[in-house]
């Protein structure tokens, strides 16, 4: 719902109108009623009156059987919807669940241009130099992502991957203008002083503060980070935030009788739960740097896009397009391996914030104005 939501409001601040297909169960999201808020009511709800499964079978059929679902539940309500075909273009913000489908047989839309955001392909990778293993299915992905790029009713393709972007770009000329980069972007309130942040949070003024923020499973690379902090050799003058909901693994790990010495030493901080907008604001404008240090993580990440905001520096894996855009861009440091002491070296290696949320300003490269204005020069 947030990509309709970044979207939705460019468009109608530039005059158009905007109908909503959605199942009738989404209007009782808060993200819904966010959206609604933020676009003044003004975007108009057409529902879907057909249920759709919410569990998936893992694995590659599983994946099929649920593309051939989304593709069924649209075509449906196209078929069925007199205010659907009104539409100039449809722009679908989550083209993932069904873009499989759509290349092999074609948009359901009918004659109707259609455009949508494609956030997972990992074919490309190699090519690109992004560190990742390959898979069986790069092939059969490969072509179809190209077969989908021939289809004539495709009006135009974004993607936040910008390793993707740049494939097509080199290899694919002839699709060059079918496909559009759009940055993801920080969606966090108006940036506030790093000591009233802090004190929001309760965090120390006397500490710099690592940040590690999401949600918080083994896959977040928590576990060594934390034996990073217990050694003996880890920088005094450091702490860590763990902002937001723990699984069950990663709780028994922070309420260990380790974990609680490093909270009563004033080195580690937590709020386990959700964290709102005006949370996660203060989390990124209280902290000094940022924790990326994932495991088996290959796509790209929000809290990378909210990091590079604000210009935290960022401690991230060397794999995946996390790794490919901090060696890019220059933004922080890669961890050798996920060792203590390839950890312990990075904090050695981090430069200075370049942070300027105490100006009362982040990069507008990633606002949520320029990411609906970009999908919106998209589409016209």
């Amino acid at each position: 719902m947030q990509y309709v939501r970044y979207a939705a409001s460019s468009m109608i601040d530039h005059g158009l109108k905007v109908f909503l297909a959605t199942l009738p169960e989404s209007i009782d999201n808060p993200a819904y009623k966010e959206m609604q808020e933020a676009c003044a009511n003004r975007i108009e709800v057409l529902f879907i009156n057909k249920s759709i499964s919410n569990h998936w079978r893992p694995g590659p059929l599983g994946t099929l059987v649920r593309h051939f679902a989304y593709y069924n539940l649209f075509k449906d309500f196209w078929n069925t919807s007199a205010e659907a075909k009104q539409s100039s273009v449809i722009f679908i913000p989550y083209l993932d669940y069904c873009d499989k489908v759509f290349s092999t047989f074609g948009s359901p839309f009918g004659s109707t241009p259609w455009s949508g955001l494609l956030m997972r392909p990992s074919f490309h990778y190699p090519a690109m130099g992004v560190i990742a293993p390959s898979s069986p299915l790069d092939t059969p992905e490969c072509f179809l992502l190209n077969t989908l790029l021939r289809r004539k009713n495709l009006h135009v393709l974004f993607t936040a991957d910008e390793p993707l972007y740049l494939y097509v770009q080199s290899f694919w000329k002839q699709y060059a203008n079918k496909i559009k980069y759009v940055l993801e972007p920080a969606d966090l309130d108006e940036p506030l002083p790093q000591d009233a942040a802090r004190k929001a949070l309760g965090l120390p003024a006397n500490k710099k503060i690592l940040l590690v923020y999401g949600s918080l499973t083994l896959r977040k690379g928590v576990d060594t980070l934390l034996q990073a902090f217990a050694s003996p050799s880890f920088p005094k003058d450091w702490a860590c935030f763990f902002a937001g909901k723990q699984d069950d693994e990663v709780r028994g790990i922070t309420s260990s009788e380790p974990c609680r010495q490093l909270k009563s030493k004033g080195i580690m901080f937590e709020t386990d739960r959700y964290l709102n907008r005006q949370e996660q604001t203060f989390a990124f404008c209280a902290s000094d740097a940022a924790w990326l240090g994932y495991r088996n993580h290959y796509s790209s990440s929000g809290v990378l896009s909210q990091a590079m905001a604000i210009g935290l520096p960022i401690i991230g894996c060397k794999e995946g397009v996390i790794g490919w855009t901090l060696s890019r861009y220059e933004h922080g440091c890669l961890l050798d391996d996920r060792t203590v002491p390839s950890i312990l070296k990075s904090f050695t290696q981090l430069r200075p914030s370049s942070s300027d949320f105490n100006k009362g300003r982040y990069d507008a490269r990633f606002s949520i104005a320029r990411f609906g204005s970009d999908v919106l020069s998209g589409l016209l």
